[in-house]
C-alpha cells in the first residue's frame, strides 16, 4: 500500500484526527488516489478554521496539546472518495465550490512525525516513511 501525505492548515489537520471530527478536506481538484493517506499539520494557522472549529468541536482542546503542533505528520486516514459539491452536500466541513475529499477511520500517531510540508500529494521523506510503515505495520 502506498503511503501519501496531504498538509493540512492547523487547527484543520488536528479536526481531522478527531473522532467524530472533520471527515471533509476541501480542495479544488480531485485526486484518483484512494487509500491510506497521512495528515500533515503545516506551519500555517487559520483563523478562520480556528472560530469555524471551535462551533463545532470541543473548544477547549484547541487551545493547547496537539490543536498547536504544526510541522509534524499527525496521523493516517482512509481517502474513501472525492467529489464537486453538490447543492450542500457533506455538511458541515464541505464548501461551495470545491472538491470535498472524503477521510474515515482517523488514526493519530503515538507521537507525532516532525516533518516538512509541500503542495498537493507527497510522499514522506525516507525517516517519516518508516515512521507511517511501522505504525501501518508495514505497509508500501
Amino acid at each position: 500500500m502506498t503511503i501519501r501525505v496531504l498538509t493540512v492548515h492547523q487547527p484543520y489537520a488536528w479536526a481531522i484526527m478527531q473522532p467524530g471530527g472533520k471527515n471533509i478536506e476541501n480542495r479544488s481538484a480531485a485526486w484518483k488516489f484512494r487509500g491510506a493517506l497521512a495528515i500533515h499539520a503545516g506551519l500555517q494557522w487559520s483563523p478562520r478554521g480556528f472560530v469555524e472549529i471551535s462551533t463545532i468541536l470541543d473548544y477547549d482542546l484547541l487551545l493547547s496539546g496537539p490543536a498547536s503542533r504544526r510541522g509534524a505528520i499527525l496521523g493516517v486516514v482512509d481517502l474513501v472518495d472525492a467529489h464537486r459539491e453538490q447543492d450542500g452536500c457533506c455538511a458541515p466541513w464541505g464548501l461551495p465550490d470545491s472538491v470535498h475529499l472524503v477521510l474515515e477511520n482517523p488514526r493519530p500517531l503515538p507521537e507525532p512525525i516532525p516533518s516538512r510540508g509541500q503542495l498537493g500529494l507527497w510522499t514522506p521523506p525516507g525517516p517519516a516513511l518508516a515512521a507511517l510503515q511501522g505504525f501501518m505495520g508495514g505497509a508500501e
